[in-house]
């Protein structure tokens, strides 16, 4: 971090501190080298993350943006190698904590005005104090010479005023104890040791700091990803082996790490990803022409139709226990996981994508119809879990099964057992049996062609790699984009997945994609001395 004067603490009773100088900080508390004392300084570059998130927000100018250290910082240190992508996630996931509270609590207030909260907090508690010692004592009363009407104050007068004093106690502490487990308290009292050389010789402050550190009681990300599928009964309950929520995104988060560090550039419209796997020539088709939602949809009907492929004998379905068998079901999973999440963006939260909310919302209902009517035509709605909605309810909205279902695959729990694997055998089947013309050129039709042309790909390790590829850099490529606004307010919902994608690349100077004119940035500049 040398060289990186990120603010972190500007004046205040925690003094000016800036990222580099917690880094050099010679105090044993930041030197150790243990886990904790590398969350502390993690905790600390969230926050200065966090400032830069926020300028932003408030539409001020990234100046850093075109500089070489910017893309250094996630390329050649957060993101150094691979195995590096839980750090950098969960540093993400600290700065997006820090935004959370920005907008939704009062602990930034409290953090910038840390002194007055506490003494104030301290007088409230000695009022609350010199109050229940009136009431236990029974000389909190009013006496008057003749008064008119005798009051007598009775036992029940007492206990409900103790009550009423205890809540009052209850709540500033919780108050209290609630800000001292914040990472905000934490990046003060560190900031503070790194300002005062007093603290870092002193062995009970440096306990003391140590055990804020470690005291926490919140968590605001809950490591699960929604999913939602166009064609019914293909849901995530059905992915196999480490199909856990918490396991499959540890997976995620490595291909899209692995797939960023490949780029070393901005990401294409999966183009990179394609050539790298020597098919690009193959599948070019299904990435020119169309919309950023159609070529999306494209490939997440055609994944679903490679998931649903029945056994080759290599490796795919089977629980092997090869190397290679274990690739290619982590693969596989991943693809599935991706491409599902897409789907689930585009139907639940369209407005983080890079298309008008309301063209991606008439592209899915669209699609959702065509692959009504196509399985219907081959006699597959009648089946138990299919919906019998017709073509105008279905392009209108979802009926009550679908939107069951949705359920279901947005929170990642287990479908009833109408859902079967005969049931997506059968889907598959009716799938197969579509012939492609040139006259039907609707999504759903393209989306099952492409099914067809990469399950025709001998090899399922090498068809699962390039598909999970091509999905790493597809939610690269969509991430990008000046909605900060949109992703502000899904935190307050638990935020999403693609949020922390774009924080991450907004922190390497990919602020944004120019998609119209198949360019992968805009025009870096070099730049003004002004700007730094």
């Amino acid at each position: 971090m040398k060289g990186y004067n990120y603010p972190v603490h500007i004046d205040g009773f925690g003094g000016h501190v800036t990222i580099d100088q917690i880094w050099d900080c010679e105090g044993s508390l930041l030197m150790s080298g243990t886990e904790h004392c590398k969350k502390l300084k993690d905790l600390c570059l969230a926050y200065a993350m966090y400032q830069q998130l926020k300028q932003r927000y408030y539409g001020m100018s990234f100046t850093e943006e075109h500089l070489q250290e910017t893309c250094d910082f996630v390329f050649k240190g957060l993101q150094r190698t691979e195995d590096d992508y839980e750090r950098a996630f969960r540093i993400v996931e600290m700065e997006l904590g820090f935004c959370h509270d920005y907008f939704f609590t009062k602990h930034a207030i409290i953090f910038e005005l840390e002194a007055t909260f506490f003494v104030l907090f301290l007088a409230r508690i000695f009022l609350i104090a010199t109050c229940v010692s009136f009431v236990v004592h029974r000389t909190l009363s009013v006496k008057t010479h003749s008064a008119i009407i005798e009051l007598h104050s009775k036992r029940a007068d007492h206990i409900i005023t103790l009550l009423v004093l205890a809540t009052f106690l209850l709540i500033e502490i919780l108050q209290a104890t609630s800000y001292l487990a914040s990472d905000w308290c934490k990046v003060s009292v560190t900031c503070r040791y790194v300002n005062r050389s007093c603290y870092r010789h002193n062995a009970f402050i440096q306990k003391l700091i140590g055990y804020i550190g470690r005291f926490a009681i919140f968590g605001y990300w809950k490591n699960k990803i929604g999913q939602y599928s166009i064609i019914p009964r293909i849901t995530a309950a059905d992915l196999s082996g480490d199909s856990q929520p918490v396991n499959l995104l540890q997976t995620v988060k490595r291909a899209i790490a692995s797939s960023l560090i490949s780029c070393e550039c901005p990401p294409t419209n999966g183009e990179r990803s394609l050539h790298g796997n020597h098919v690009l020539g193959e599948f070019f088709w299904a990435l020119q022409g169309q919309s950023q939602t159609e070529t999306m949809l494209i490939w997440s009907i055609a994944t679903d139709y490679c998931h649903m492929t029945p056994p080759t004998g290599d490796g795919e379905h089977m629980n092997g226990a090869s190397e290679n068998e274990q690739d290619t079901k982590v693969r596989r999973n991943v693809s599935v996981c991706l491409s599902r999440y897409c789907t689930y963006l585009m139907n639940s939260a369209p407005e983080l994508l890079p298309r008008h909310f309301g063209d991606t919302k008439s592209a899915m209902a669209e699609v959702k119809g065509e692959a009504y009517e196509a399985l219907r035509s081959q006699n597959v709605s009648s089946s138990p879990g299919l919906t019998s909605q017709n073509a105008n309810s279905e392009s209108g909205g979802s009926s009550l099964r679908l939107q069951n279902i949705s359920y279901f695959q947005r929170n990642e729990v287990e479908l009833p057992t109408f859902v079967s694997i005969d049931a997506s055998r059968k889907i598959y089947q009716a799938m197969n049996r579509l012939q492609d013309q040139e006259e039907d050129r609707s999504i759903f039709m393209r989306g099952v062609k492409l099914g067809k042309q990469l399950e025709g790909i001998p090899s399922s390790a090498l068809r699962w790699k390039l598909i999970a590829d091509f999905w790493a850099e597809k939610i690269l490529y969509i991430a990008p984009s000046d909605n900060v606004k949109g992703h502000m307010e899904l935190l307050a919902k638990g935020g999403e997945f693609l949020t922390h994608i774009w924080v991450l690349l907004t922190h390497a100077g990919i602020l944004k994609i120019n998609r119209e004119e198949g360019n992968n940035t805009t025009p870096r500049r070099q730049p003004s001395q002004g700007d730094v």
